[in-house]
């Protein structure tokens, strides 16, 4: 069943994933202006404007009109957005797969949350979404992207050499997958246990 208009996913803490509302452009604009998110997500344009924020807030939100939600914010307890998580552009209902992507704002780091964030994003993309894989590709000196795929059951599928350019050059591609187990209805990791 298909979770239409706004949904809310509780993350511990008070913490939270809801959709991108209006209000998100200028947290986006403080958030990715500096450029230290963009330096692992090539796709985030530098400099990052309040034009480039306005397309993309324009662009969630009309994508999710009258569909299920497919990316979040991750908020904080008073609703402040501190990154994001989802699906960009799925085809709900007609694709098998997703791509996930997220981040996460600096100061927010390394407290679990973005392992969280995916850890809470997961079952929706399998039950609410109906997808049997998600896939992930981090930069390879991403290290704190890679724990969050490794916390999370992401099993490694490969690395493409060369294949991403930042502003400091060419750099490998790590590929992870995550498959549901359609025998069980859950996850096939191994690390993770089956929901209620």
């Amino acid at each position: 069943m298909l979770a239409l208009g706004r949904v809310r996913i509780e993350l511990s803490g008070g913490y939270h994933l809801s959709g991108v509302r209006e209000s998100d452009r200028e947290a986006h604009v403080r958030l990715l202006a500096d450029g230290a998110i963009a330096a692992f997500i090539p796709a985030i344009p530098q400099p990052y404007t309040e034009e480039s924020a306005d397309r993309w807030v324009r662009h969630r939100i009309e994508f999710t009109k009258g569909c299920v939600e497919i990316c979040f914010a991750i908020r904080d307890p008073e609703g402040r957005m501190l990154g994001s998580v989802g699906v960009d552009d799925l085809k709900v209902g007609k694709a098998h797969n997703g791509e996930l992507g997220y981040w996460l704002a600096p100061a927010a780091c390394g407290h679990g949350l973005a392992t969280e964030a995916v850890r809470a994003f997961i079952p929706y993309a399998f039950g609410e979404l109906g997808l049997e894989r998600l896939t992930a590709h981090t930069i390879h000196f991403n290290e704190r992207s890679i724990r969050v795929l490794q916390k999370n059951g992401f099993a490694p599928e490969g690395r493409l050499r060369r294949f991403t350019r930042t502003a400091t050059g060419l750099h490998d591609l790590l590929v992870f997958g995550l498959l549901r187990d359609p025998r069980v209805g859950t996850l096939d990791c191994g690390c993770l246990q089956p929901g209620p």
